[in-house]
């Protein structure tokens, strides 16, 4: 029998804000001013990772003498430049979904890989960190999507076991971190929609996050 969902793990970029976007023509400028192409394919192996797993892909497609870290950072001052100058985009319906789980008592936790000043930043700039119970970012844990470690942490600040924790994520390594923690996983498709694999070990396929209401609502009704 499926057990009743306390709790709702939220991803952060691509799944809240829209900023895969902006990250990925970032990383693109970062590479051009550094004399690199950055491709699409690398940057779709990245997606939800934090700076350790990112650099081993880096080195699968680029030559050693080009420097990761100055390249990520170089990535992260474009990004944060952009945000501060634009705001950070809202994907639609996160405040209804936020505000849906605060009234029905949900434990509400952040899982990102980005690092804790920036997320803290962000939920700051958006109004939406009075949502959340609390958080686990990239630099509190020390391994990265798909090792299902920081969902296991934000579990443990929800108070609930994972099969009663709907994971939120628009990333293959964020569903497959998930999966392998024995989460409900749901995903909210950003830029790449699921893979026939990644579709059969889904509890759900939202279209935005407002459908993640029906979802939980049918699930709750489920005996």
């Amino acid at each position: 029998m499926k057990k009743k969902i306390k709790a709702v793990i939220f991803d952060m970029d691509g799944l809240m804000f829209d900023t895969e976007v902006v990250a990925a023509e970032m990383w693109k400028q970062a590479g051009k001013e550094a004399g690199l192409t950055i491709t699409d394919e690398f940057l779709s192996h990245i997606k939800g990772c934090n700076w350790t797993r990112s650099r081993v892909w880096f080195y699968k497609y680029y030559d050693e003498s080009y420097d990761f870290f100055a390249i990520r950072t170089r990535r992260m001052e474009l990004v944060n430049r952009y945000l501060t100058e634009n705001g950070v985009p809202v994907k639609k319906g996160l405040r209804e979904l936020l505000s849906y789980l605060k009234e029905r008592d949900y434990r509400i936790v952040l899982a990102t890989s980005t690092y804790e000043e920036y997320a803290l930043r962000y939920l700051e700039q958006t109004d939406v960190r009075k949502y959340f119970d609390g958080y686990v970012c990239g630099d509190m844990v020390t391994k990265s999507k798909p090792d299902p470690e920081i969902f296991h942490k934000a579990a443990a600040i929800a108070g609930a076991a994972p099969d009663e924790c709907v994971v939120l994520e628009d990333s293959f390594n964020g569903i497959e971190a998930a999966c392998a923690g024995g989460f409900v996983p749901v995903m909210v498709p950003d830029l790449d929609e699921p893979t026939d694999e990644i579709r059969a070990k889904l509890a759900a396929r939202c279209d935005s996050l407002l459908d993640v209401m029906d979802f939980l609502e049918e699930r709750q009704q489920e005996k």
